[in-house]
């Protein structure tokens, strides 16, 4: 399965709980406990500016509906961002 397949896959789930709001606690926890990743690397991995992590660790802002898509992907199925991960680092595109 690709990691495109796999986000699309998952989404369908994620929509059926529309309420979620992903917490700073949350997403600290799925960054260091999951990842064990600083900020900047974690908001690489996702595709977003480090600014734009932080204020989601620190509750200044919430992340929008496409950035908890993948906030879900990236808590219940680590391994599609954990693949992307290698792929950048093999020199490949995701």
């Amino acid at each position: 399965m690709t990691f495109r397949s796999g986000i699309e896959r998952y989404l369908n789930n994620f929509y059926a709980d529309k309420e979620k709001i992903w917490t700073p606690l949350e997403i600290k926890r799925i960054r260091r406990i999951q990842y064990g990743l600083t900020q900047v690397e974690f908001a690489e991995l996702l595709g977003v500016s480090y600014g734009t992590f932080k204020a989601w660790e620190i509750g200044r802002c919430y992340p929008c509906t496409p950035a908890q898509s993948l906030l879900y992907v990236a808590k219940y199925h680590p391994e599609y961002f954990l693949e992307s991960a290698d792929e950048r680092k093999a020199g490949k595109k995701p």
